[in-house]
């Protein structure tokens, strides 16, 4: 009898427990899908040359779009136009056929957006001298434009990840420049303020293990030698020019992130050979040069760095921008994040995560506080660009 009376009760708080979770998750649940996806394991790396993945299509009409290629990957709603994320990857030899960047745009997609993500050609090949910002400038006026059918030309936000987060900041910048176009947010996942500072930290950490592993140890060194590879690659032009020895030092920094002996190319300069002997001596004797290295590749590196370019950030007054750091990024660090918030912060709202959750390009197990957090940051981010 007893047990009788309290199903009433008990009934009443469950019912209002499931009711508070549901109105505290469902208007979220856009965030959480795209978070859930980060979580999932990497796709394929689709040909290059063969067919889109189910749902994707490549945008290749470069006279329309600006850009050479990029994907979109859009919800089936008829004509009902939807609002847009603009991706921006970061350095990847693969470009947009690397599967981090597919597992990416579908996260975003799941959030629900049409999501476009130009491929950006220095950032898959650091030797090739190209105008990206330009095109990128031009992807933005054409979605704007409505050149895009599934996007809402009205609801355009811009996510950028790794360095392609500078990239996009400065894009966007320029954009607003040039006209009256509106910009609804930007999201910069582990982004630098200096390229500068993270650069020295490359190359002053050992290359990684030969036989692999998956401690933030190993996973830290293979992203430094990774970024060191580049930005030797990226140097090249401005240290040897169009020579014989900067393409056959290029391909073979192309093949391997750590370059070795036995593919070691025969070069005709003392220079050149000089340069390959240093590639070749590891990160801790690079100290001495790494200056030289540096100067040889700002050029293309500058573009990652707001620092650099400080007063073009004016253009962004007004703009929502949301800054989400991991705490253990093993390629830029994030001290970082707490120079460019100020930067920002002079010139619209700015809104920063640092988060345990996030790695560089990956999503981590943490615990349930810190992934609610997360959740809300995300939410925050999506609901502007959604409104």
């Amino acid at each position: 009898m007893r047990f009788r009376k309290l199903i009433l009760p008990l009934s009443l708080v469950l019912l209002l427990l499931v009711g508070t979770a549901a109105a505290a998750i469902l208007p979220r649940l856009p965030a959480l899908k795209c978070l859930l996806h980060f979580n999932s394991e990497l796709p394929e790396d689709p040909d290059r040359d063969g067919p889109a993945p189910a749902g994707y299509e490549r945008l290749t009409d470069e006279a329309a779009y600006g850009v050479k290629r990029a994907w979109l990957r859009a919800h089936d709603t008829g004509d009902k136009r939807q609002p847009c994320l603009v991706f921006v990857h970061g350095v990847s030899p693969l470009g947009i056929e690397d599967g981090r960047i597919l597992r990416a745009v579908e996260a975003f997609h799941r959030g629900g957006f049409c999501i476009v993500a130009p491929e950006i050609g220095f950032m898959t090949d650091p030797t090739v001298r190209d105008n990206d910002e330009a095109r990128l400038v031009k992807l933005l006026q054409a979605i704007a434009d409505g050149k895009i059918a599934q996007a809402d030309p009205n609801r355009i936000g811009i996510v950028g990840i790794s360095v392609g987060s500078g990239f996009a900041l400065k894009a966007a910048a320029r954009w607003l420049r040039a006209g009256k176009q509106d910009l609804a947010a930007i999201l910069c996942i582990g982004a630098a303020d200096d390229i500068k500072g993270p650069t020295k930290d490359w190359y002053a950490l050992p290359n990684p293990d030969p036989e692999g592993g998956s401690s933030f140890e190993w996973e830290r060194n293979n992203a430094a030698a990774f970024a060191r590879n580049y930005g030797a690659r990226a140097g090249l032009v401005r240290r040897f020019g169009d020579t014989k020895d900067a393409e056959a030092i290029a391909t073979w920094l192309k093949e391997e992130d750590v370059p070795t002996v036995e593919t070691r190319p025969e070069l005709e300069t003392q220079a050149a050979n000089a340069f390959a002997d240093m590639l070749l001596a590891g990160p801790t004797e690079w100290t001495a040069a790494r200056e030289g290295l540096l100067a040889d590749a700002w050029d293309q590196l500058v573009q990652f760095s707001p620092a650099a370019w400080d007063s073009e950030l004016d253009a962004l007054r007004g703009v929502p921008i949301f800054l989400l750091h991991g705490e253990g990024d093993p390629l830029i660090p994030v001290s970082e994040v707490e120079p460019l918030r100020k930067r920002l912060e002079a010139r619209t709202l700015v809104s920063v995560l640092r988060s345990h959750m996030v790695g560089h390009t990956t999503v981590n197990k943490v615990g349930i506080g810190e992934k609610l957090d997360l959740i809300a940051f995300m939410d925050s981010f999506l609901d502007i660009v959604k409104r």
